[in-house]
């Protein structure tokens, strides 16, 4: 394996650790939002215990972005061949990470 593909793939890692992270915080925020509704309708008096998952799910992805982070510190690759490998796929990301958190049905 060269140099490079073997950095392309640590930074698929750090992308892919973002998106499943955002997927399962959406995922997640949907699950807990519909036991607050039913929570809501069936046992009103324990409706603020029923907020603890939401707020578990949304920091299920700030650990995928603390993750990410910490993976792309450890990293030893210099920035001129950064803008040649990762700053095209920056977009592929964003779109991913977007799609991640409104693919959620409510």
């Amino acid at each position: 394996m060269s140099d490079s593909s073997a950095y392309f793939f640590g930074y698929i890692g750090v992308a892919s650790a973002l998106i499943f992270a955002n997927l399962g915080a959406a995922y997640g925020s949907a699950k807990a939002g519909v036991g607050i509704c039913s929570m809501g309708v069936l046992k009103p008096e324990l409706i603020m215990k029923s907020v603890v998952p939401v707020v578990m799910a949304g920091i299920l992805g700030i650990y995928g972005m603390i993750v990410a982070v910490i993976i792309v510190q450890r990293s030893t690759f210099e920035f001129i061949q950064l803008e040649t490998l990762i700053l095209p796929n920056q977009d592929m990301l964003i779109w991913l990470q977007v799609y991640a958190a409104d693919s959620v049905p409510w």
